[in-house]
């Protein structure tokens, strides 16, 4: 006892406060968040936040893409035309290329009117260019590649196949295809767009082409 008060005397002599058993705190039974000063709500506020993104990764929002765009919208063009289109170039011309029937106005004009009789029709590269496949098989099976930077336009007329299975490759100017005439002139036709404006019309035909709009301005089916 003499021993204990004397303990006492000294470390209230030195500015102690009295030794007494050893005191834990702030730790009890239980999550070690209150342990370490931390907000025990900050686990699921986080684990929210990751929800949240994760979410966002499937509707576009975690992607940087508005999520009110649809995929339709991101990868197959628009399906009309809102006055975005830029105006078509002017080509320069030039003397009529051999592979023209006939050329005005800076525009070459391809007529193949017999069965058969166009397999594939490259037009020139500075004339905006006007196909015409008229008849029976006119241009069965044929690629046409358009003009890189100029219009290009398709006329498939009177004639069962005058454009069966037929590519129509645009380039960047505006593109169309017309189907018109019964017996299904545009049966397995496609039209695959550039970034131009591209339309499709068609009068008495069925079926119509299939159209790819891509990356076109505009882009208008039958």
């Amino acid at each position: 006892m003499k021993f204990r008060m004397g303990s006492i005397i000294i470390a209230a002599m030195l500015g102690c406060g009295p030794v007494g058993p050893e005191v834990t705190t702030g730790v009890s039974g239980g999550s070690g968040a209150s342990s370490t000063g931390q907000d025990p709500t900050a686990t699921g506020q986080a684990t929210g936040a990751v929800s949240a993104t994760q979410a966002g990764s499937a509707d576009g929002s975690g992607t940087g893409l508005d999520p009110d765009t649809t995929a339709g919208e991101v990868t197959g063009g628009s399906d009309a035309t809102d006055g975005s289109c830029p105006a078509p170039l002017e080509p320069p011309g030039g003397p009529c290329p051999r592979d023209c029937t006939s050329c005005s106005d800076n525009v070459c004009n391809i007529v193949c009117d017999n069965p058969d009789q166009c397999s594939t029709i490259e037009c020139p590269p500075d004339f905006a260019c006007n196909v015409i496949c008229e008849g029976v098989d006119a241009c069965d099976g044929a690629i046409i590649t358009c003009p890189p930077d100029y219009a290009c336009s398709v006329h498939c007329l009177a004639g069962n196949d005058a454009c069966g299975d037929v590519d129509i490759d645009c380039g960047a100017g505006p593109c169309s295809v017309e189907c018109d005439g019964p017996d299904g002139p545009c049966t397995g036709t496609d039209l695959n767009c550039g970034a131009g404006e591209c339309t499709a019309t068609c009068g008495v035909s069925d079926p119509p082409p299939t159209v790819s709009c891509g990356d076109a301005c505009g882009c208008a089916q039958c």
